[in-house]
């Protein structure tokens, strides 16, 4: 099997051995129901923290199964595939089945061939729930050839269907579904099969390109017909792109005209509409605009929007002077800015600018944005880009749409953009310097040819300090990259800044609870200090800081998340510190609270809450609380809420 040598092995035993010993010297007789009390759990997640693989691969042949487990974990967090022997011996031979579990998850995360040679024979493991874990991991990590592994496996009981069901969805998302994988799918649609294993297969359907074949149309439509569960059927209502209008089309102005359905649904259908033309679901469109709950009406918004940019000069005139969201008239604008009335809708969104608050701006902004060959927008929105005074979203909105506006052009007006953004990037704003980078670096709009001299762009960067400024310098290193032409430079990397403060953590219990007063009402969350330490300790210091105190909820995506932290309310923000991803096997559903992220191990202050289940998040953005009060002000907050406070719950 796949083990270090007998003299590596030794040293990183002694290694370890003696940070336990560092560690149980810190505690001392403290008494803590946490885990991180003990002192081996304790040197683990240090390991853990600095991403220590060496280290952490020696507790993967301790002698108790608890810390096993526990480093197998671990390395699922730090994926790092030296470690893919290790973990692929622990999966084929530890005697525990947690273990086996936890390493199944881990080659899940980490990948490689290694990888996938442990995980195939894992599929006849005596324990249902490593090879459920087995299988989803294969969807992780099977080469597109090799998707074969997957289909020919026969689960033996509903567990294992589950994992099935999970692998496949996770290889629907590395490659076009094949036939082979779409008809196992719609077999697991089917009632006969446990919610979880139909959760699966719906969003395989919900997230793949649109797909023809009659037998998955009828399927389908048999699906939407006998499911009962709402988060099911709200991935099935997305998957309406897949079947023909005729049929799609009455089922969803059904459901979106039943004001007992979950707005959910309601939100899903809407979006299965964009697989079809503008005749076919304008009175579906019609009827959710109209609909009770905001977040409808801003998905039908968004619908419009996106098939505006199919479909010239839509009919939606009437709806968007009646639209009383600023959110949604924008939206609606834009299809109207593609017809003969641009002129008018110009300065209807004009005459509604200066009264709006920031995120009104935002949104009226992101309108002008579409507003092609208009010298009009073009001024308006170079003014509010240019405005030093006005909130970061509104300059960072204006920067967006401006971008857009000269990628709608191409490189015939480049040169009457360049001024502005010299002048810009020039006010020493990194998240606006970021956007302008993207547009300096695009090929089709020419910049090489107008920029003699980079020196603005290299002054511009001192400005930037990581980790804080990550997001933005990439852009920006590329457009100088770019514009010299010299080699694309290495992705910025975030050094290790951050470590978790173990006395601090031994405060935190599996029944922390933090309050979260909204001007919609008050959340209370659960947080998991068990499973994503460094994430809830980092969320238990800056609530005692009052950091959360007043931000606002600067991204609202209906039916998906709520999103907050960012100190300029942009999503820009971020403080002087990171830390370190922390992922485990717990899903993505309903309530669950999660970190933002630019990247693995990048995050800091922003966090978020799902609507409903979002699995492509599983694994890649750390879970570290969850909702068990208030999920009805989640659903309520938009864009520009506040949060009033949050307390602690110790």
């Amino acid at each position: 099997m796949w083990w270090p040598t007998p003299k590596r092995h030794n040293a990183m035993r002694a290694a370890a051995a003696f940070w336990a010993l560092f560690i149980l010297a810190q505690v001392g007789c403290q008494t803590s129901t946490h885990r991180f009390a003990d002192p081996v759990s304790a040197a683990i997640l240090h390991w853990q923290d600095t991403r220590t693989t060496d280290s952490l691969i020696v507790y993967l042949s301790h002698a108790e199964p608890r810390y096993r487990a526990e480093a197998a974990l671990a390395l699922a967090s730090v994926q790092d595939t030296l470690a893919a022997e290790q973990l692929g011996a622990l999966l084929l031979d530890d005697p525990s089945a947690t273990v086996r579990e936890h390493a199944a998850f881990a080659l899940g995360q980490t990948g490689s061939f290694r990888a996938v040679n442990a995980l195939i024979p894992a599929l006849q493991d005596e324990d249902s729930h490593v090879v459920r874990e087995a299988a989803e991991a294969l969807g992780k990590t099977l080469s597109l050839a090799e998707g074969h592994e997957l289909h020919r496996f026969r689960p033996r009981d509903s567990v294992q269907m589950q994992g099935l069901a999970w692998g496949l969805y996770r290889l629907s998302l590395r490659q076009a579904p094949d036939s082979v994988l779409l008809t196992t799918a719609l077999t697991y649609l089917e009632p006969r099969h446990t919610t979880e294993a139909r959760l699966a297969a719906a969003h395989v359907f919900a997230r793949a390109s649109k797909l023809s074949a009659p037998y998955v149309h009828t399927s389908l439509t048999r699906a939407w017909a006998t499911e009962k569960n709402v988060h099911v059927r709200m991935a099935l209502a997305a998957a309406a792109k897949h079947v023909p209008a005729a049929t799609a089309v009455p089922w969803m102005q059904k459901t979106i005209a039943d004001p007992s359905e979950d707005y959910r649904v309601k939100i899903g259908a809407i979006r299965g509409g964009s697989a079809f033309e503008w005749e076919a679901v304008k009175d579906v469109i019609k009827t959710a605009l109209r609909d009770n709950h905001v977040h409808v009406q801003v998905a039908a918004s968004e619908l419009v929007r996106t098939l505006s940019a199919r479909e010239k000069s839509l009919d939606v005139k009437d709806e968007m002077q009646a639209a009383g969201d600023l959110r949604v008239k924008s939206n609606l604008a834009v299809a109207v800015l593609q017809g003969r009335d641009s002129a008018a809708t110009l300065r209807a969104l004009e005459d509604a600018y200066p009264s709006a608050d920031a995120y009104g701006k935002a949104h009226v902004l992101s309108a002008l944005g579409t507003a092609a060959n208009s010298g009009r927008a073009f001024a308006f929105v170079s003014s509010a880009l240019l405005d030093t005074a006005a909130p970061a979203v509104v300059r960072t909105a204006a920067a967006s749409a401006l971008t857009h506006l000269n990628r709608q052009s191409n490189d015939k007006n480049s040169e009457r953009f360049l001024p502005i953004y010299r002048t810009a990037v020039a006010q020493g704003d990194v998240a606006v310097i970021g956007i302008v980078a993207e547009a300096l670096k695009d090929e089709k709009l020419g910049f090489r040819a107008l920029i003699s001299s980079t020196d603005f762009l290299h002054e511009a960067k001192k400005a930037f300090q990581l980790p804080r400024d990550i997001e933005s310098l990439q852009p920006l290193l590329e457009a100088i990259a770019y514009l010299e032409d010299s080699e694309r430079p290495k992705p910025p990397v975030n050094a290790f800044n951050h470590p978790i403060d173990m006395t601090l953590l031994k405060e935190l219990s599996p029944a922390t609870r933090v309050a979260v007063e909204t001007t919609q009402g008050t959340i209370v969350m659960q947080l998991l200090p068990e499973e994503a330490p460094g994430s809830a300790l980092n969320f238990m210091q800056l609530v005692r800081q009052g950091y959360f105190d007043g931000k606002v909820f600067h991204r609202v995506v209906s039916n998906f998340v709520i999103q907050t932290g960012c100190h300029r309310g942009d999503g820009y923000g971020s403080e002087d510190y990171s830390i370190r991803s922390e992922f485990s096997s717990r899903r993505y559903r309903e309530g669950a609270v999660g970190m933002a992220s630019a990247g693995k191990d990048t995050e800091g202050t922003q966090w978020f809450i799902t609507h409903s289940a979002t699995p492509h998040l599983e694994g890649r953005y750390t879970i570290f609380a969850h909702v068990v009060e208030g999920m009805d002000v989640v659903h309520k907050i938009g864009v520009g809420d506040r949060i009033v406070r949050v307390t602690w719950q110790p």
